[in-house]
């Protein structure tokens, strides 16, 4: 319930945002790596869609919440002149993959900002591999975006508008095979995706889906969902009004052992434009489990079955957990 979820989560902004769009925090360590439009030295290229310089990967050391300095360009190695964004790193800290614009040369020979594809980068001498195309079996003319890692690592999730999809973008995952080569793309199906947008797949280290939809019921433009991937039976969970917003609600990433996560939006009352949020996981979300339960209701002495007779299922401390009628 919206009451449960309003007890468990802290949330403030982050001290990293700058007026322009800032999203897709990943927490690594005392890090934050996340997406920026902010103005930057180098090609100061702007984005016509959204009159802003085109997003490039920040990080910031965010060991104290008060104190937080100024975020740094991640890595020249990964700079693209057009958008990269939404990193998602492995467990040893050194294999990265993210989202960019393939860069595509026109007629004339020039670059030109092309669609979004998911690249990997290897950090090693100290510093970030140039990146490399992830091999995806779609058409050319599919975006293919925000990559997150399984928690065995051996599944890549992301969002993608490739043929195959129930609405504008849907979230697929790939297997990642032991030779370094991918599986083909596998749909998540309808109790996910629907005929409006899912985007920004998280997993957390407990095999909890995280995504953003606007076709799931909820507040208005994107809001953040869950959904325990343990639990066949599972239904995706809005995460409620503390976490979404009438605005649009994003790119979750949630440390369940730690407790903090972020999240992004762009609600009223931030900097400006998308700003990312830090969550504090105050009171343990516990994930509700459907249990089938059969039985029969008879008369003590007559041993006739009761028809229309309420049954209430209570907790420990008698409190109401579900209602029927025989």
């Amino acid at each position: 319930t919206d009451d449960r979820l309003s007890k468990a989560f802290n949330v403030m902004n982050l001290d990293v945002n700058s007026t322009k769009s800032d999203y897709g925090g990943i927490i690594k360590g005392d890090t934050i790596v996340f997406a920026s439009a902010r103005n930057r030295n180098l090609a100061n290229r702007i984005y016509k869609r959204t009159n802003q310089s085109f997003t490039n990967l920040y990080y910031s050391t965010i060991k104290s919440l008060v104190d937080i300095p100024e975020p740094k360009l991640f890595s020249k190695n990964t700079f693209s002149k057009f958008h990269e964004a939404t990193p998602s790193f492995s467990k040893d800290g050194k294999t990265m993959y993210f989202t960019q614009n393939e860069v595509k040369k026109n007629k004339r020979g020039k670059a030109v900002n092309g669609l979004y594809k998911i690249y990997k980068s290897i950090f090693q001498n100290g510093n970030w591999s140039s990146p490399e195309k992830i091999q995806i079996a779609a058409d050319d003319l599919a975006r293919i975006a925000h990559p997150a890692l399984s928690p065995d690592e051996k599944y890549l999730y992301f969002a993608s508008d490739m043929k195959g999809t129930y609405g504008s973008s849907d979230i697929f995952k790939i297997k990642i095979n032991e030779d370094g080569s991918y599986g083909k793309p596998e749909n998540l199906g309808s109790k996910i995706n629907t005929e409006g947008r899912e985007s920004y797949p998280f997993i957390t280290k407990d095999n909890k889906l995280l995504f953003a939809s606007d076709g799931q019921p909820g507040y208005g433009g994107f809001d953040i969902f869950v959904l325990d991937l343990e639990n066949p039976n599972a239904l995706p969970i809005n995460l409620g009004t503390k976490i979404n917003s009438p605005m649009d609600d994003f790119a979750m990433f949630w440390n369940r052992e730690t407790r903090l996560g972020t999240f992004t939006s762009n609600r009223n009352g931030g900097v400006g434009d998308d700003d990312i949020y830090l969550i504090e996981e105050v009171v343990p979300f516990t994930f509700e489990v459907e249990i089938p339960v059969k039985g029969s209701l008879q008369d003590l002495i007559t041993k006739d079955f009761l028809l229309d007779a309420q049954v209430v299922l209570l907790d420990n401390n008698d409190n109401v957990i579900a209602k029927t009628k025989t």
